[in-house]
């Protein structure tokens, strides 16, 4: 195979960093059954009948209601959309409904198939863990810190595209472009920014979209963008994670913000096993 000539992959990063620099990165369009039921969710005094009735249009989203709903937190089983939308209420059927449009942002073809799976499981892994250690500091708003750990990672999938893109129009028909090191490199400069991005266009809070902190806040101790980043290292250091870490530096981030936030170890290390348990 051709090695990938160093001018094209320099031309592609520059091209990709000065795109997100400017603002013109193409942010994937939340599904059209998704969104309808989103705005339904959000309008007060809904009709449930037609929230029901955007469920059932998508057999995914009705099979993950469904799901959500029969989970043995909720107790005993349903068999009805109707049933499991008055189970979960408005608040958890929003988390479901986002988790299945973000998830099909991380479906992907190609060389970053693998890489996409790999970022997936690692922000569901950050969601879980996000939404444990939040429960136990008594947040009762841990969905929220549930959809924030899951959106962590959500500019990934979208730099990748991007970088597809722009290689097509500098090297067109050459499929031995693409330089490992370059994509990680592009990646971890530009995603957080392209995941304000979706942020944005998805109409999401501005509170659950955190990831781009460097340290931990020590005025809001319990706040979304610690527990988050607590949740991220124990992820990486449980192995989701898609490139080499540094298990010191790992263990330093857990054991700082749990110090931070106010977690025993012992604690961190019984919510963290229940959330690789739920993994299996």
């Amino acid at each position: 195979m051709t090695e990938p000539d160093p001018k094209l992959v320099g031309e592609v990063e520059r091209m990709v960093l000065a795109r997100v620099a400017a603002g013109r990165v193409e942010v994937p369009a939340i599904d059209l059954v998704a969104l309808r039921c989103l705005d339904i969710l959000r309008a007060p005094d809904f009709d449930l009948r037609v929230l029901i009735a955007q469920i059932e249009r998508e057999p995914m989203i009705a099979a993950l209601v469904m799901k959500t709903a029969n989970a043995a937190i909720h107790g005993h089983g349903v068999t009805k959309i109707e049933q499991a939308v008055l189970r979960l209420g408005a608040v958890r059927l929003e988390v479901v409904i986002l988790e299945y449009a973000t998830r099909k942002v991380f479906a992907a073809h190609g060389p970053f198939a693998d890489a996409n799976r790999r970022i997936w499981e690692h922000s569901v892994q950050v969601a879980r863990l996000s939404r444990g250690l939040a429960s136990f500091v008594g947040r009762r708003d841990a969905d929220a810190y549930y959809l924030a750990g899951l959106f962590h990672d959500i500019g990934k999938p979208v730099i990748a595209a991007l970088l597809m893109e722009t290689a097509r129009k500098v090297a067109p028909g050459i499929k031995s472009w693409l330089d490992p090191a370059m994509w990680d490199r592009v990646i971890g400069d530009c995603h957080h920014r392209a995941a304000q991005m979706v942020g944005k266009a998805w109409k999401l809070p501005a509170t659950i979209m955190v990831g781009s902190e460097t340290d931990f806040d020590h005025v809001e101790r319990r706040s979304v963008a610690n527990v988050v980043r607590m949740a991220n290292a124990i992820a990486k250091q449980q192995g989701f994670t898609t490139g080499p870490v540094d298990y010191e530096q790992l263990a330093a981030t857990i054991s700082g913000g749990a110090l931070v936030v106010g977690i025993d170890m012992e604690i961190v290390e019984t919510i963290a096993a229940a959330a690789q348990e739920a993994s299996l």
